[in-house]
């Protein structure tokens, strides 16, 4: 049954991120700084915290890029040939912002108007107030820059120094959000002027469908299944090399889609950093799943003694328990198990614990919990 939802539940995460990551508009709320232009803005908190702020202004629905401030990664991508991103002769403005987009009639834009390019220089130098601005992104109707604190304060003052680094920051962001203002609207549409925009956004859907999915049914094996690998590393070594040709197939669909984008590196990096782990996650899981749910064998029956039984209690203030059985496959090893507050109360050191085992469809023998065996009554 797992096996099946974790396949079901993978389409439908894919679904969610694609949409996320294509229709999803940004939102903000209204802002109400005095003499400033139109615009909304939220903060970007982690409880009681805040980590940063984005400030978003309104702009034709048509333009989709990124502008990101220029470091040494883009230019040696850039210089491999694996990106390619336009340059506009200008030194203040090539050497300082990557352009990630691939849209002609954009390029063609920033081209054609020095105000554009000193509005989006001015962003990367003026924003002040000990903060820094990771990226300015265009989708959807929206211009919004984010802007992240740069130092460590206390959480009050933070909230007050973004909110000024906005201030500074409004100004150049409406002056390209007129420049883009004053843009004809394009004949084509964005998938045919940019044609690396969907493959990039179904490939990076793909590899955080598989992170998330994985760390999903990572979580549910860890903290709620009852069934428990006895050898692990059948499982381990059929996750590797299917972990490693899901990766493997995201990697070439990446050079063959999006080879010589401006965007090819920024994916790629996504891809590695979160496809890897997503790819080798999903495929254990599932590999484990199969193990189990197509796993026909008949059950021996164990039974071994508990030796000890502890509790573990995670700061949100969860509880979980715990018996330690003697390992059967190695009696020099000791097993902990996962049990219900009934079991773990009724458990004393001694108490045989009784387990069913099979060999596993995959061969990664595998166990689950079936109770104490009853005490024998003796003689009255």
């Amino acid at each position: 049954m797992w096996f099946a939802l974790g396949l079901v539940s993978l389409i439908l995460v894919l679904a969610a991120q694609i949409r996320h990551r294509w229709v999803s508009p940004w939102s903000g709320v209204a802002g109400v700084l005095p003499r400033t232009p139109r615009h909304r803005y939220r903060y970007l908190q982690r409880k009681d915290s805040y980590l940063g702020i984005e400030v978003g202004v309104p702009v034709p629905e048509f333009f989709r890029f990124e502008l990101k401030r220029e470091r040494w990664a883009d230019r040696f991508f850039k210089w491999v040939g694996l990106s390619v991103e336009k340059q506009f002769g200008h030194d203040g403005f090539d050497q300082l912002v990557y352009v990630a987009s691939d849209d002609q009639h954009l390029l063609n834009r920033v081209a054609d108007s020095p105000e554009l390019r000193d509005a989006a220089a001015r962003l990367f130098i003026d924003v002040t107030e000990g903060c820094r601005l990771r990226h300015v992104r265009c989708a959807h109707g929206w211009l919004v820059a984010r802007l992240d604190r740069g130092t460590w304060i206390d959480r009050e003052k933070d909230a007050h120094r973004l909110e000024r680094a906005m201030g500074v920051a409004l100004k150049p962001l409406d002056r390209l959000a007129e420049a883009l203002r004053h843009t004809e609207r394009p004949e084509l549409p964005q998938g045919r002027r940019d044609p690396y925009l969907l493959p990039g956004v179904v490939l990076v859907s793909i590899s955080s469908a598989l992170g998330i999915n994985g760390l999903i049914f990572l979580f549910r094996t860890v903290v709620l299944d009852d069934a428990f690998l006895v050898d692990a590393w059948p499982v381990i070594e059929w996750a590797f090399w299917a972990g490693s040709g899901l990766l493997g197939l995201l990697l070439m669909a990446h050079l063959w889609l999006l080879g010589r984008s401006a965007r090819a590196h920024l994916y790629l990096l996504e891809l590695l950093l979160v496809g890897s782990f997503g790819a080798y996650a999903t495929a254990a899981i599932e590999i484990r799943e199969a193990n189990i749910a197509w796993d026909t064998a008949p059950a021996v029956i164990r039974s071994v003694p508990a030796v000890d039984k502890t509790v573990s209690r995670s700061r949100r203030g969860g509880t979980s328990y715990f018996v330690h059985v003697t390992d059967w496959s190695n009696p020099a090893d000791i097993r902990r198990i996962r049990v219900s507050r009934d079991v773990f109360d009724a458990t004393q050191p001694g108490r045989r614990l009784m387990f069913e085992e099979r060999p596993g469809r995959l061969g990664a023998p595998w166990a689950r919990l079936i109770g104490l065996q009853p005490v024998p009554i003796g003689p009255t």
